[in-house]
């Protein structure tokens, strides 16, 4: 046991830091400046460096794990991609930790070995082995000094979080308005206009397809003969996309000229009746990316068409066929586990819009080899 934490002690506890910003930074991406430097720097962040030393524990973790599921298919320019992914990632965490510092946010000793004592390595049946603590923390081969800072910067970014988060608030009315979003209910027919029904209408070649490929290899994860046919018909989409377009419009203008809806439809599509659903969910069966397709529906009245609506995978075009409103007679009874989630949801959205802030007015900047430089 203390073998295995002594070699994952750093990699392990800096995925922990790592776990917290990695959110920020798929969410919202990483502003700044990007240019040549020092080899070594790899990035400022309001003048604090991050160095290769720095990310060179977490970057060889995940070349290994990339290289055991791609095999001879892991590239140069894969590794270089997974670097400068965690060279942005370790950004946000200096620039989290600079505002923390900057709010006064302090962590103590005693906080730092109660969390270092929760480790389940510790752990003796779920309850803390004090005879494993003193054996491990007695062994000069393990980096406690690390250990240590990099507790302390995770715990400073945990509270960071809950202070931020703290600033939201549920009123009454976004209460009420959201329970009748959850509950509300309706039931649609729809014709889905899909861009893959044009695919001889469009020229697709292989060049095209592994040029395609290149651009989103790390979407798939996998190399291109595996994902061939995956990477064809996201290409065949994008280039039917406004042949599609245009054959919803012309399904819409046929309705809106007095024709009937499941009459004309067949020329476009299969017609498709839903089950009933509620607009919380934000699910439909069988339609991907239905948020939008939901929001319209609630926006129509019974018997209304709606106009095309663009999604992800093609077109659709809907017919409001039924609406039943929320029973506010049991909002009472689900109030505070209603509140609970909504609120939870809020504190998610108030952090994301201060990190946005905080990130926008600082200055980062980024060092990249020559042939990854980007803009």
């Amino acid at each position: 046991m203390m073998k295995k934490l002594r070699e994952n002690t750093k990699t392990v506890l800096w995925g922990v830091i790592i776990a917290f910003v990695v959110t920020i930074f798929v969410a919202w991406g990483m502003k700044g400046e990007f240019s040549q430097g020092n080899a070594n720097v790899l990035a400022k962040v309001n003048g604090e460096e991050v160095t290769y030393e720095e990310i060179y524990p977490i970057w060889t973790k995940q070349i290994d794990q990339y290289r055991e599921a791609y095999k001879d298919g892991f590239t140069d320019e894969m590794s270089e991609e997974l670097k400068n992914r965690i060279v942005q990632q370790v950004a946000v965490q200096k620039l989290m930790l600079q505002t923390a510092k900057k709010m006064d946010i302090n962590v103590t000793t005693a906080e730092v070995i109660n969390r270092i004592k929760s480790y389940p390595g510790f752990q003796t049946n779920g309850i803390f082995d004090s005879q494993k603590y003193k054996q491990a923390i007695s062994n000069p081969n393990i980096p406690w000094a690390d250990v240590e800072d990099s507790e302390k910067k995770s715990a400073m970014l945990q509270k960071l979080e809950r202070l931020i988060k703290d600033g939201a608030k549920i009123s009454e009315s976004e209460l009420k308005q959201e329970y009748i979003n959850k509950n509300e209910q309706a039931k649609i027919r729809y014709v889905f206009i899909d861009p893959l029904s044009f695919e001889k209408d469009v020229l697709v070649t292989p060049s095209e397809i592994q040029s395609y490929y290149e651009q989103h290899k790390m979407e798939y994860n996998l190399p291109l003969e595996t994902v061939a046919d995956k990477v064809k018909s996201a290409l065949v989409r994008d280039k039917a996309r406004p042949i599609t377009a245009a054959k919803s419009d012309e399904l819409v203008k046929q309705i809106k000229a007095g024709a009937n809806f499941a009459n004309v439809s067949g020329q476009f599509g299969k017609l498709k009746t839903t089950e009933i659903f509620t607009r919380g969910k934000g699910l439909l069966k069988d339609i991907p990316d239905a948020v939008n397709i939901i929001n319209t529906a609630f926006s129509l009245n019974v018997g209304q068409v709606s106009d095309a609506i663009s999604t992800s995978n093609g077109y659709y075009v809907i017919q409001l066929i039924e609406k039943k409103p929320a029973d506010e007679s049991k909002y009472i009874a689900g109030k505070e586990d209603l509140r609970t989630t909504l609120l939870r949801e809020k504190e998610n959205y108030v952090f994301q819009d201060w990190f946005e802030n905080i990130r926008d007015k600082s200055k980062i900047k980024f060092f990249l080899d020559k042939d990854q430089e980007k803009k």
